[in-house]
């Protein structure tokens, strides 16, 4: 039985288990569009991007969080700006992980993604904030002849265009709920506001360079 990620979240001892530095054999099991979100960086300046969210679980990084659960995968989680340009992170991801040519016109399922194998390089960082935080630097194809476990978490598929009373977003963590129910798809700008009210206080870590495929 896999382990209910929001009584982690609210159970726990509030301490974050991270995946250790490494190239993790990995499965996708969460696929999660956060919507329209207009956000500010040092480094890109203010844009507005669709935003995906990717959760992978590490059947070999294993934690006890809960006795009654026993030993349970490791997740990490990859953000992107969800376009397919030629040196889009989403686009690269996608290519190396499927060892197929993506681009702008690849006709993209990505609920097919739920269930497929990859390996992720994870790195260890720590936020401006001082947050300790595993960051997925690259997800790539997983060599042939190795096997990977099978899933342990359910998997979830979610997109905007379902609206927030089904049972998909229903069964988020409350943060991801909160984060597409402000997205400009939910809560769309209004030309009266102060454009600083309208910029989400979100930390941006991930650094974006922003045939029917089986994903």
């Amino acid at each position: 039985m896999g382990l209910n990620i929001k009584d982690a979240i609210k159970k726990g001892n509030g301490e974050s288990v991270l995946a250790r530095p490494d190239t993790h054999v990995a499965r996708c099991y969460s696929v999660v569009d956060l919507g329209t979100h207009t956000e500010t960086s040092a480094k890109y300046g203010t844009k507005t991007n669709r935003k995906l969210r990717l959760s992978f679980e590490l059947p070999l990084e294993t934690h006890t969080f809960k006795e009654e659960y026993g030993p349970q995968p490791l997740s990490v989680h990859k953000e992107y700006n969800f376009t397919l340009g030629e040196k889009a992170t989403l686009a690269i991801d996608l290519a190396r992980w499927f060892n197929k040519p993506v681009t702008p016109d690849t006709d993209l399922d990505l609920e097919k993604l739920l269930g497929k194998t990859c390996m992720v390089t994870v790195e260890n960082k720590v936020s401006a904030a001082g947050r300790k935080y595993a960051k997925v630097n690259s997800v790539t194809s997983v060599p042939k002849g190795l096997t990977v476990p099978s899933a342990v978490n359910p998997t979830t598929y979610y997109d905007v265009t379902m609206g927030m009373q089904c049972p998909q977003f229903q069964s988020l963590p409350q943060f991801l709920q909160d984060r597409i129910a402000s997205s400009e798809e939910f809560s769309p700008p209004s030309e009266d506001k102060d454009i600083d009210n309208l910029l989400q206080s979100i930390v941006v870590d991930e650094e974006e360079t922003t045939e029917k495929l089986p994903y």
